[in-house]
């Protein structure tokens, strides 16, 4: 590693030496975030279980899309990648938002549906990858690509993964085709 660097160029005639200097910034640790995140899951895995699991699982969806469209939209201010490659980025996490909505929608329907457990598996891989696993590096990296304010960022990425993750173990354990919800 080159900790001081200088680049001598021509510049209308003259030359002039361009200085820098390497400087590493340490990344905070991640695991503070990953235990929020496991509170998370566990949160919605523990209210799962209640006569109100519907409720808390609609409602852990809707906020992981909004923390997922938050991150997205600080992620796309950041990025320098070309027009098209960014509509295809938010083109894919809008699938995910729109399952997301779809999904939290149909919970509070009652009307139970074997597609729903498919629904609600793929919401939660969805969140907890996409939304929080992809970006999992956020957690403990001290540059980040970014618009937000890096506490923002982590706590978007957080919010998935807990919240994702939380929903798809309720999704595993939920046996929704023989008994949706026989004491509602």
């Amino acid at each position: 590693m080159i900790p001081r660097w200088q680049v001598p160029l021509e510049v209308g005639g003259q030359t002039v030496v361009v200085t820098g200097e390497v400087v590493w910034v340490p990344g905070s640790p991640p695991w503070p975030w990953v235990g929020v995140a496991a509170v998370l899951a566990a949160m919605v895995v523990a209210a799962g279980r209640t006569r109100h699991w519907r409720g808390v699982l609609a409602a852990a969806l809707l906020v992981a899309v909004a923390a997922d469209v938050v991150h997205t939209g600080g992620a796309q201010l950041a990025s320098v990648a070309p027009n098209v490659a960014q509509v295809y980025d938010v083109g894919l996490a809008a699938v995910g938002w729109v399952l997301g909505v779809v999904v939290a929608w149909r919970l509070m329907r009652r009307r139970p549906v074997e597609l729903d457990l498919y629904l609600l598996v793929a919401a939660g891989l969805f969140f907890a990858f996409a939304g929080g696993l992809a970006d999992v590096t956020a957690l403990g990296h001290s540059q980040v690509s970014t618009a937000l304010p890096l506490g923002l960022a982590r706590a978007t990425v957080t919010v998935n993964l807990g919240l994702g993750a939380g929903v798809f173990l309720v999704a595993l354990r939920r046996p929704f085709v023989d008994s949706f919800d026989r004491v509602a």
